[in-house]
């Protein structure tokens, strides 16, 4: 029995001692989360002082600054910038780390697409400029060579990282919205093609069934549920991505929406929101007029929205439209026009 019990505890104190080795000779960080990769940080720079990221994307040089209230595009303080995807390139670059480290030499550079580079990024801060070198891809992974100005080191970044600095700026525009349609409170539609004109209409905003007219003729009642699936889709649609800024009569021409070309939907409607949010303005202003009279609330008059239908797009996925008044064409889903 005694013998039993000293060899039970030789082996709980060669377990434990076992145990206090492997302990010991753990990595560091060991304990962390399942799965959770050690990145290597390349440089670190504060991301408060950053002034300016400039990268290629195809043939043009886009340069972004910081001024007092945002993010600009340099050659245009006007474009519509969205802040939240310069912030996104901006965690990126103000402190880049790598997935991985592949070698360290001047003359590994030419295997890996880094003697010519297929992207420069350059990211400016305060009396400090750091340069990054984008290469080939690796076919098997997806990930992009990479290399910092000032170190012979070769890395590895995810595509993610590649992808976002290859963006055009029409990308990065912070795209418009339809205004506030609904099926509730439409009350015409006219939709205009080669083939004829149409209008939809109703006696008010969510009164009464749909009746249909074609080329100016007479009206006459149409399959509200018919009318209401089609409409439906018109209510859904999203700019997909901005195609031009500001764009010319000659662009217009290109993308199928020039005067004498592709098609126009008509939209009016009552927006029920813009009203609602004016109607003490509109009390105070009437209760001040000294001859009684009230003049109608301009928010509260029926809306107009004309959307104009360009080309589809090569691929057959999008169409091309352009707002009335917009900003710019965009690119729509060619369902949601069907």
């Amino acid at each position: 029995m005694k013998k039993e019990q000293k060899r039970n505890l030789l082996l709980a104190s060669v377990t434990a001692l076992l145990l206090l080795i492997i302990y010991i000779m753990m990595p560091s960080g060991a304990g962390g989360k399942a799965g959770e990769e050690e990145s290597l940080v390349v440089y670190s720079m504060d991301a408060d002082t950053v002034t300016g990221i400039a990268f290629q994307s195809g043939d043009e040089r886009i340069v972004l600054v910081r001024q007092e209230d945002g993010w600009v595009y340099a050659e245009d303080g006007t474009f519509p910038l969205n802040q939240g995807f310069v912030d996104t390139m901006l965690d990126k670059t103000a402190r880049l780390t790598a997935r991985r480290f592949v070698a360290e030499g001047s003359g590994y550079f030419g295997g890996y697409g880094l003697n010519h580079p297929t992207n420069v990024i350059q990211v400016t801060g305060s009396g400090r400029t750091e340069t990054i070198y984008l290469g080939s891809t690796n076919s098997a992974t997806g990930d992009c060579y990479m290399a910092v100005e000032g170190s012979e080191k070769i890395y590895t970044v995810d595509s993610t990282f590649s992808n976002l600095f290859s963006s055009s700026l029409n990308a990065m525009a912070i795209r418009e919205t339809l205004p506030g349609i609904s099926l509730d409170n439409m009350t015409m539609v006219t939709i205009e093609e080669k083939g004829g004109t149409f209008t939809f209409q109703r006696p008010g905003p969510g009164d009464g069934s749909w009746s249909v007219s074609e080329d100016d003729g007479a009206l006459r009642p149409a399959d509200t549920g018919l009318v209401s699936g089609c409409l439906g889709k018109l209510v859904k649609l999203r700019y997909e991505e901005m195609a031009v800024y500001r764009p010319s009569e000659g662009q217009m021409e290109e993308y199928g929406l020039g005067k004498e070309a592709g098609g126009l939907i008509r939209i009016a409607y009552q927006d029920s929101t813009r009203q609602d949010s004016s109607q003490q303005d509109s009390a105070r202003q009437d209760s001040s007029r000294q001859d009684g009279s009230r003049q109608e609330d301009e928010t509260g008059a029926v809306q107009d929205f004309a959307l104009h239908i360009g080309k589809d797009s090569g691929d057959g996925r999008y169409t091309y439209v352009y707002p009335e008044g917009g900003q710019g064409i965009y690119a729509v889903s060619k369902e949601g026009l069907e």
